[in-house]
């Protein structure tokens, strides 16, 4: 189904007014980006999961708490002027700032909008819903647990003491605590929905920008916000443009049709980096890119199957050649930089080794392979990934039938338990081991009925063992922090072997961004599009 705005009246003539001939300049108000859009379905920051949404909507809506431009662990500020946490560490209470008008209404932002945002995301129960279930707050209690004590006070309170490095940057400096116009929303709520339909095409809140229109698979248009409290954002508009082969990107960039290109593969980096007209910039990030094994299959359940896959990947050779600006090896679910990541080494005992490949299959009982379906996506790196793994198993006789397909499609059947392997990137933003165990390991309840859990990877690969969970419990309050760490480690150490994930690379995020760009601010999980200049 193709999603236009309602707006669309006036996306064609501003599409119409920015087009120009090739070779062109971009406008110089104007940051005009290529991005792969086919997984974007939604900017409901309830509803949303994924990674392009979430990096369009942190300059559209801001949360209560915010991350400083340079370090995602440094905490400022946002809509709340200030807060303050109980001796017992559950009960946070806010100052919301004085002043603030939402975009594009006029109307007065007040704790209420507040009180009214995070309650929907969790009475709504979709993707982002986990990020505040996940700490004891439900249906049952939000109206009790999160509550506006007047026009400019919200206080939220939580069932335990939860450490404060987790709470901070998970639930309040993300899309979960992002605050809402909720008497413009509410005009448009259909059948008890929260306005959840008419959120899906329109923004009504507080940030940089707005979003002027959106065409599906097509073109996303934000437009500048002049009253921004944090200063007036130097581009009057940011433009997407749907643009999923590389080729076509770099074509673009150098052509200066573009001002970024964000889906590019290591041979177009190459010859960007040997060209006049851009740079490569890169950021280390706490994502990775991952195969899941349905553990519905009788055959992938089986720890020594999914070890004898991990052999089958030239790690080495792919991070100099297709991941040389993309990633670099990484086979456990703790990422380097996050606290409790096992070293360097230690967090990558796979290597391509065919013989021990067959020795585990053969132990396994399949001595002559089997033959499964393999959904990835069709932009970059998926099907290089995917072809290279495809061709070392067909050396040892597993038949891998590699299907591509637009990621969101991928995605969709990944939630819904649909597949016998994906391939799929993930990220977390907080760097801590909790944060992975609790997405990558741990598994609330596995019933094909808790279809609210569909954000945990683990649900999607049914994948529950009662000792990942006692132990995310137990080191989630865990006080000896050099005990927490070494226990994370062992826990990683086990995950590697009978975890129902093969992971492969740490990724960088990476952009060729032209030579117009003079000035802009990104972090390890966000870029900041109001702060880019030419």
């Amino acid at each position: 189904m193709r999603h236009i705005s309602t707006a669309v009246g006036a996306a064609a003539l501003l599409a119409a007014s920015l087009a120009t001939p090739a070779g062109a300049a971009t406008p110089r108000d104007t940051l005009v980006i290529a991005w792969n859009l086919d997984n974007l379905y939604t900017f409901d920051p309830a509803q949303i999961g994924e990674t392009t949404t979430d990096e369009i909507m942190n300059s559209v809506c801001d949360p209560l708490i915010l991350q400083s431009y340079d370090k995602s662990a440094d905490l400022i500020p946002g809509i709340a002027e200030s807060w303050s946490i109980s001796e017992d560490g559950k009960q946070w209470t806010f100052k919301i700032r004085k002043g603030l008008k939402h975009s594009p209404s006029g109307n007065q932002l007040t704790a209420k909008d507040a009180e009214w945002s995070m309650r929907r995301v969790v009475q709504l129960n979709l993707n982002s819903a986990n990020i505040i279930t996940k700490w004891g707050i439900t249906k049952d209690n939000v109206e009790q647990a999160i509550q506006a004590k007047d026009n400019d006070t919200l206080v939220v309170t939580f069932d335990k003491g939860y450490p404060q490095s987790l709470i901070g940057p998970v639930v309040f400096s993300g899309r979960a605590a992002f605050v809402l116009d909720s008497v413009e929303a509410m005009k448009h709520e259909v059948n008890n929905d929260k306005a959840n339909k008419w959120l899906g095409s329109n923004t009504a809140c507080v940030g940089g920008y707005r979003l002027r229109s959106w065409a599906a698979n097509d073109t996303v248009v934000l437009e500048r916000n002049d009253n921004y409290w944090r200063g007036q954002p130097k581009m009057r508009r940011v433009i997407i443009r749907h643009v999923p082969e590389s080729a076509a990107q770099r074509l673009q960039l150098e052509k200066g049709d573009i001002d970024m290109g964000r889906v590019l593969n290591g041979n177009d980096l190459t010859g960007i980096e040997g060209g006049k007209a851009a740079k490569v910039v890169r950021t280390p990030r706490t994502q990775f890119y991952y195969i899941t094994f349905n553990m519905q299959d009788p055959i992938l359940s089986k720890p020594k199957v999914r070890q004898a896959i991990k052999y089958l990947v030239d790690y080495e050779g792919l991070e100099k050649t297709v991941m040389k600006y993309e990633g670099r090896a990484r086979q456990s679910l703790v990422p380097m930089g996050a606290f409790g990541a096992l070293s360097y080494e230690e967090g990558k005992p796979f290597k391509l080794d065919l013989d021990k490949a067959k020795q585990l299959l053969a132990e396994a009982g399949h001595p002559n392979g089997f033959e499964k379906e393999w959904i990835v996506g069709n932009a970059f790196p998926y099907p290089d990934l995917a072809q290279h793994i495809q061709a070392n198993a067909a050396k040892v006789g597993i038949k891998l039938n590699v299907v591509t397909m637009a990621y969101g499609q991928v995605v969709a059947r990944h939630r819904a338990r649909n597949f016998d392997m994906t391939m799929s990137a993930y990220y977390i933003t907080v760097p801590d081991a909790d944060g992975f165990v609790e997405q990558m390991a741990f598994n609330p309840d596995n019933s094909a009925e808790a279809k609210g859990n569909a954000q945990y990877p683990t649900w999607r690969a049914s994948f529950f063992d009662p000792y990942y969970n006692e132990m995310r419990e137990k080191l989630l309050f865990e006080k000896d922090v050099k005990k927490r760490e070494e226990a994370y480690k062992e826990l990683q150490r086990r995950h590697m072997q009978d975890g129902p994930f093969a992971y492969l690379f740490q990724t960088y995020r990476v952009m060729g961004l032209s030579n117009v760009v003079k000035d802009f601010k990104v972090n390890e999980d966000r870029v900041w599009y109001a702060t880019f200049t030419k």
